[in-house]
């Protein structure tokens, strides 16, 4: 019967498509600049060879209420066959969308390897160690992933895994000496629910709860907002639901602070989304440099009416010595769980510490050197056999023969073909300190 009910509907609506190609919706111009035009049959005297994918195309860009079909067959689908008519959203119980990029954690389908847990666990600890240094509070924290504390709201078609690699790694991390803020064992320990229901990302409440426990794990002084009344005013279009119902017009309830921020952006500013923010505020303490992802948007005004002042960024690499440079005293890194490989994927900048290996071992490598800022960059892979938790050196030499070895991580930097290895390794080294006429050469801690 659902069926049947699905095929007259298709059969009106492509009885409207195809009509419609001669009544192009106005509205459809403010989606691109330029539409494509009605293709000629003859050009230049010649039968035009491309008419036909140039008319497919046209008929494509042209139908009229094309928002709205789609819309149409998407809810349909959903209503009729509780599936998705976009790749991209799945759709859960109660109205519940999810993003289909978090399937690889909820499946355990996407699991690092061994080595690269260890990579990862080190190459924080590594940042949190330069930070200590350099006398800069240092916070780590992952924005779990929605269905990882709504699970109860994927499809039955969908089985989590007994574990993800968040949850493979989280014994660690709070074993580790990074300051590392568990946003997931935060959320579970809550009633309610404080991610939208139509979009990836959390609520205000949601935004505020991550901000609390950052912030309390850096200060024990800051702006607190919890106990800040709230309007509910029902105009949020979420991320996911505008990519499923594009021609609907549908809004869900937000939660927006009753609060006069007293922090100001400074130079251009478009909107909380933009790669690099700075803000100032008279009323605030401290500095902050903070790395962030599309989380970080809810996240802007508490932390900038926080600080007296910040730089917010979702630049790539993370790069800690703007920290130096931009005399910052605290420094915050956050991430969404299904983006964690990240942190090993791109090759976070800092000074590499000087290390006494008890015994070095010859290894082959590929070696490659980039010169950044008043640094030089060494990093390549380890074709070598290595263990597990097995550390990898950088080993400078002078003229003498004397060795100074300094600390890698393994995070990964593109060059030209090179393929991702969980043997990468990346350092990055004051020129100033680097002898005359050296030499340099990959070994391993020996076992």
């Amino acid at each position: 019967m659902k069926a049947k009910v699905f095929l007259c509907v298709f059969f009106v609506v492509s009885l409207l498509i195809g009509t419609s190609v001669f009544f192009p919706e106005s509205s459809v111009v403010s989606q691109k600049q330029t539409l494509v035009e009605f293709p000629e049959f003859v050009t230049d005297g010649k039968i035009n060879t491309a008419f036909t994918n140039e008319l497919s195309n046209y008929i494509t860009e042209n139908v009229a209420f094309r928002d709205r079909i789609i819309s149409i067959n998407a809810y349909l689908r959903n209503t009729l066959f509780n599936s998705s008519s976009q790749e991209k959203v799945i759709v859960g119980k109660d109205g519940m969308l999810f993003f289909s990029e978090t399937l690889g954690d909820y499946l355990g389908t996407e699991k690092f390897t061994e080595r690269e847990k260890f990579n990862f666990l080190d190459t924080l600890e590594q940042m949190q160690e330069y930070c200590d240094k350099n006398s800069i509070k240092f916070a780590f924290t992952v924005v779990p992933n929605k269905n990882t504390l709504y699970g109860e709201n994927m499809p039955k078609i969908y089985k989590k895994a007994s574990s993800s690699n968040l949850e493979d790694l989280l014994p660690d991390l709070n074993n580790t000496s990074v300051n590392f803020v568990d946003l997931t064992k935060a959320f579970k320990s809550l009633d309610g629910v404080y991610y939208y229901k139509t979009d990836t990302h959390w609520t205000q409440k949601g935004a505020i709860i991550g901000y609390e426990n950052i912030l309390s794990s850096i200060y024990d002084d800051y702006v607190s907002f919890k106990d800040i009344p709230m309007n509910t005013p029902n105009t949020h279009r979420g991320d996911l639901g505008e990519m499923l119902y594009p021609g609907f017009e549908y809004t869900e309830s937000e939660t927006v602070l009753d609060y006069n921020f007293s922090y100001k952006t400074v130079g251009k500013f478009k909107s909380a989304d933009d790669i690099n923010i700075r803000t100032v505020n008279p009323n605030g303490k401290h500095s902050l440099l903070m790395f962030r992802d599309s989380f970080g948007v809810a996240l802007l005004p508490l932390m900038a009416e926080n600080f007296n002042s910040m730089y917010y960024t979702r630049q790539v690499p993370v790069d800690l010595t703007l920290a130096k440079t931009d005399c910052r005293d605290t420094v915050i890194y956050e991430i969404v769980e299904r983006n964690m490989k990240n942190v090993i994927l791109y090759s976070p900048v800092f000074e590499a510490n000087t290390v006494t290996p008890v015994n070095a071992v010859d290894c082959e490598y590929s070696l490659h050197t980039d010169k950044y800022n008043s640094l030089i960059h060494f990093y390549g892979k380890v074709n070598s056999t290595l263990g597990t938790n097995q550390k990898i050196y950088v080993q400078v030499l002078d003229e003498a023969g004397n060795s100074v070895y300094y600390n890698t991580v393994g995070a990964f930097t593109a060059y030209q073909d090179e393929a991702y290895s969980d043997s990468c390794f990346s350092a990055y080294v004051d020129l100033s300190a680097l002898p005359e006429n050296y030499k340099v050469s990959i070994v391993l801690e020996g076992e």
